[in-house]
């Protein structure tokens, strides 16, 4: 776990870096919250999406559906959802983080124009 954590925060850094070429840092703290509040809101759609994943691969599952080779693709194509919405979900939570870091920077530049 710790090496992929470290793999996360060099993401983090990337995508950072990534936002601070296409746009500045936030003018104001109401536009660091707002960012940050969209990222969220997004990461929690994806997390909706993979409860409802869950949920049809858990009656897949209980129902013994891999009995069938139909059934059995059915619940590949579950599989393949629940994935596709964990790695959307670490997207945007990946994002959201970079946004905290951009945000600290603005306060940080903020801070240091008020003291000159």
């Amino acid at each position: 776990m710790k090496e992929l954590i470290k793999q996360v925060e060099q993401l983090v850094h990337d995508e950072l870096h990534r936002a601070n070429k296409k746009f500045p840092l936030f003018n104001s703290t109401h536009e660091g919250l707002a960012v940050i509040q969209e990222e969220l809101w997004e990461a929690e759609n994806e997390l909706k999406g993979i409860g409802e994943a869950k949920e049809n691969l858990d009656r897949a599952v209980y129902l013994n559906v891999f009995d069938t080779a139909m059934l059995n693709k059915l619940a590949i194509i579950d599989l393949d959802k629940l994935q596709e919405r964990a790695v959307k979900s670490a997207c945007e939570l990946i994002q959201a983080a970079a946004m905290c870091e951009k945000f600290k920077l603005s306060l940080d530049i903020k801070e240091k124009r008020e003291e000159e």
